[in-house]
């Protein structure tokens, strides 16, 4: 007949190894021990493999937001400069009048579509960059949710 070993261990009484180690003699809790230190190394891998690429997405987030900000203050430069695109001649006349604000208004809408389209890669730059980032902090939360699950959130083992 085996006998268990129970033995002392600072773990939260409902974690995974607690169990387990209250199941298996000593000399089996030996391979599990190897089992679950090398599946732990691999999620904790996992996670700082994540947080890198998580770090690499904020990069490129900012130098495309960085680019996209420069394209807007152009977009914005391109608007004024449509805005104040009359001359004394251009209005001079009724009929110079008349003539000019077709030519004008084009002019301000044509730099208006332009500073919207910035606006919209913005905008969809930012959203695809937080859902990108937020689907890998869930990834994230769930390898160390599974970590938590076999030694728990504040256990040191013996």
């Amino acid at each position: 007949m085996t006998s268990k070993k129970v033995e002392v261990v600072k773990v939260k009484e409902l974690t995974i190894m607690a169990r387990i180690k209250a199941k298996f003699e000593m000399g089996e809790m030996g391979h599990i021990n190897s089992f679950f230190i090398k599946e732990v190394d691999k999620l904790r891998s996992d996670i700082k493999d994540i947080q890198w690429d998580i770090d690499t997405l904020t990069r490129e987030y900012e130098k495309k937001s960085k680019d996209l900000e420069s394209l807007a203050l152009t977009a914005f430069e391109t608007l004024e400069a449509a805005a104040e695109n009359i001359t004394n001649e251009d209005v001079k006349t009724e009929a110079a009048k008349k003539a000019f604000a077709p030519k004008y208004w084009k002019g301000v809408e044509s730099a208006e579509a332009e500073v919207k389209a910035v606006e919209v890669r913005v905008d969809e730059l930012t959203k695809n960059y937080n859902a990108e980032k937020e689907k890998m902090q869930t990834e994230i939360a769930l390898l160390q949710s599974r970590v938590d699950l076999i030694y728990g959130k504040d256990a040191i083992e013996e």
